[in-house]
């Protein structure tokens, strides 16, 4: 999900949209529709680039809907950041300030903290703006990790994984070890939230990976996927295509908990499962 202010200048001078997009990968597309039906039937969605679908919300109007939906429901990884700037942009164009340098500026001030900052036509038309906002903050806001279930399992629904390893080990007679995975990877900036998540679901270890300027929630514990994770999302169901890979990430759960996985008839039974999961599955 994306909050977005875009700034375009033309002959008749400068303007100012905000708008609001979701995309997912085209399989995943009756999703963007049940969204777009809950928030009664506003914006559009649009096929995009590499198998991809696009919600897209501009009318300011229906910005207003969802401006009502985020101020009622907060949201909870540092995306509130980027809603809280967005919010002050929507404001200044509603007002109508925006028709004016003066409003337009302070719009380019809002943008060159929000998600990627400024374009290159947008420094080079408000160098002085680029080069005083370059060097500020984004606004600090109160961080609360009050965990929904609800909100865990949509959560997991779109930045989660649920995969299977399977190693060769001098352990265990087969020859192999299976091991089942529960990843959710974050920008670092939401380290806190992801050790959060560990103390809600008292499961799972946060491992950090500055290299890539990201961090993982990581469970690989087979009692603790096996009588925490595997309950956890039965009750509260993962949404979307990806449930289909918690479904055969479930398959193989029981048949590690019935030992099948020690006999060679389990082993191939768990590497079929595990050949159509996630990038391998064909719909």
């Amino acid at each position: 999900m994306l909050f977005s202010i875009l700034v375009s200048g033309f002959s008749t001078g400068w303007q100012a949209t905000c708008y609001l997009s979701i995309k997912l990968h085209s399989k995943d597309k009756f999703l963007l529709e049940a969204i777009q039906l809950y928030f009664g039937g506003i914006g559009s969605i649009k096929k995009g680039t590499n198998d991809s679908v696009i919600y897209n919300i501009v009318s300011i109007k229906e910005i207003d809907v969802i401006i009502a939906h985020f101020d009622k429901y907060p949201l909870l990884t540092k995306k509130k950041v980027d809603y809280y700037l967005f919010k002050r942009g929507v404001k200044i164009i509603q007002s109508g300030r925006h028709r004016s340098l003066e409003g337009i500026e302070e719009i380019v001030k809002i943008r060159a903290k929000l998600n990627w900052g400024l374009t290159e036509k947008l420094i080079a038309s408000f160098p002085k703006i680029a080069a005083l906002e370059s060097v500020k903050v984004r606004p600090l806001i109160e961080e609360t990790y009050d965990f929904n279930p609800y909100w865990v399992a949509g959560f997991v629904s779109a930045e989660g994984n649920f995969f299977v390893d399977i190693i060769t080990s001098s352990t265990m007679k087969s020859g192999y070890q299976v091991i089942l995975v529960t990843k959710i990877t974050q920008h670092v900036k939401d380290e806190q939230l992801l050790k959060n998540l560990v103390t809600y679901l008292k499961c799972g270890i946060y491992y950090k990976r500055p290299k890539e300027n990201a961090g993982d929630f990581l469970c690989k514990s087979l009692s603790e996927n096996l009588n925490i994770v595997l309950p956890f999302f039965q009750k509260y169901p993962i949404l979307g295509t990806k449930s289909l890979d918690f479904q055969d990430w479930s398959l193989i759960a029981h048949l590690i908990k019935d030992r099948a996985h020690l006999t060679t008839e389990g082993l191939n039974e768990i590497r079929e499962i595990k050949s159509r999961m996630n990038t391998k599955r064909i719909l």
